[in-house]
């Protein structure tokens, strides 16, 4: 495995200073401020405890960075849970939960009626705690 130092020509291309403070997403403010530091010359293993990740990770980072520059450093789209419904769903669901709530006395809807809705309209099963985000997602907009 390639230490910092091998990198250290490639490295002085990059303004990682600049983009540790454009930056707005956490992961990639880390992985930036690692950066900084082994930009002063510092090893991946103390640059690894000055910033609190594993030393395998500063080395795992140089090599997306020596692969694909300072896009190898930034966030990946695509990650994270998939959404349950699609946009064109979601606008769907938004109406049919207004009209539930229309039908009931009082508009009053509890969260196993957005999980019924949700099997009975869409065939997805997610969980109660789900469902009640999903809703107050959807009515927040």
């Amino acid at each position: 495995m390639a230490s910092p130092r091998n990198y250290a020509d490639k490295l002085q291309l990059d303004d990682f200073d600049q983009l540790f403070r454009e930056a707005t997403h956490p992961k990639e403010k880390l992985r930036f401020l690692a950066f900084v530091h082994l930009q002063d010359g510092q090893s991946a293993r103390t640059v690894a405890n000055t910033v609190q990740v594993d030393q395998s990770s500063v080395h795992r980072w140089l090599r997306n960075y020596q692969a694909k520059g300072v896009d190898g450093l930034r966030e990946q789209p695509g990650r994270g849970r998939k959404a349950l419904l699609t946009d064109s769903e979601l606008q769907d669901f938004r109406l049919a939960v207004l009209e539930l709530q229309q039908t009931r006395d009082g508009g009053v809807i509890i969260g196993q009626d957005v999980l019924q809705l949700i099997e009975r309209k869409y065939n997805k099963v997610c969980s109660l705690k789900i469902s009640v985000n999903c809703i107050t997602f959807l009515l927040s907009k």
